[in-house]
C-alpha cells in the first residue's frame, strides 16, 4: 500500500468527532480535523515519517504537496513535522512558500517561520534576502514569516535587520501583522531591552498602542 494510504488508513481509525468538532472551533472554522491529539498523531505518524528519512528532495517535494491537498488539518501538521525532520538543501525556499501561502494559519505558517526558516537561513544566510522582501508581499502570512523568522535567533538576531522589516510593517493593521510585531518585538526585548525600547520610542506615533505595550513588558518588568 502506498505510505500515504496507509497513514490515511491509519489516521481514519482514530479519528474522533467530538475532539475534531472542538478544533474546528478552536481555529475559527478554517480546516476539517479528524480529531487526533498530537500525543496520538505523534505515535501514530512515525512509521510514515521513518519512511523519508534519507527521501531525496522530489520525493520530499511531492509528499508535502499531497500532505498539504489533505483535507483534514492533521496532514498538514504531519507534513510540517516532516519538513522540520529534512536536511534541506540550498535554494528550497520556493517550496517553504508553498507552504506558506497554502492553507494559512498560524498553526503551520509561525513554526515554518520561526524554526523552519529561521533554521534554514542559519545554514544558507545569502538567502535571507528573499524572505526579507517579503515585507512587501501582499500576502499577510508572507509577511508575517519575514518577521518571525529570527524570532528565536536570540543573541544572534539581526536588529537593524530586524527594525528595517518592522518600519516597513509597522503601520499595516492587519492583525496578522500586528500581533507577530508585538511578538518578534517582545523576544527580542529579552536580549535587547535597551535597544528595543530605544526602537519602540523613535516610532511610538507609528505602533499601536498594544504592540508598544506587548513588546515592553518584560523591559518594564527588568
Amino acid at each position: 500500500m502506498d505510505p500515504l494510504e496507509q497513514l490515511t488508513k491509519t489516521l481514519l481509525q482514530h479519528k474522533n468527532p467530538t475532539i475534531a468538532r472542538w478544533h474546528y472551533q478552536y481555529m475559527k472554522h478554517q480546516f476539517p480535523f479528524l480529531g487526533i491529539q498530537q500525543p496520538l498523531r505523534k505515535k501514530l505518524q512515525k512509521p510514515f515519517l521513518k519512511q523519508f528519512q534519507s527521501a531525496s528532495f522530489s520525493t520530499i517535494e511531492t509528499i508535502l504537496q499531497n500532505l498539504w491537498d489533505k483535507a483534514e488539518r492533521e496532514f498538514q501538521y504531519i507534513g510540517l513535522d516532516l519538513a522540520l525532520s529534512y536536511q534541506w538543501p540550498q535554494h528550497s525556499i520556493p517550496i517553504f512558500k508553498t507552504m506558506i501561502i497554502t492553507k494559512s494559519w498560524w498553526d503551520t505558517v509561525d513554526l515554518l517561520a520561526s524554526r523552519l526558516i529561521g533554521n534554514y537561513l542559519k545554514q544558507f544566510p545569502e538567502e535571507h534576502v528573499q524572505i526579507v522582501n517579503w515585507k512587501t508581499e501582499t500576502n499577510p502570512w508572507l509577511q508575517r514569516t519575514s518577521l518571525l523568522f529570527q524570532l528565536r535567533y536570540k543573541n544572534q538576531i539581526n536588529l537593524n535587520l530586524l527594525f528595517n522589516i518592522c518600519e516597513s510593517i509597522m503601520r499595516n493593521h492587519n492583525p496578522i501583522l500586528q500581533r507577530a510585531l508585538a511578538w518578534v518585538l517582545r523576544e527580542a526585548g529579552k536580549t535587547f531591552p535597551q535597544q528595543i525600547y530605544q526602537f519602540i520610542a523613535r516610532n511610538k506615533n507609528n505602533i499601536v498602542s498594544y504592540v508598544q505595550r506587548e513588546a515592553l513588558i518584560y523591559i518594564k518588568k527588568s
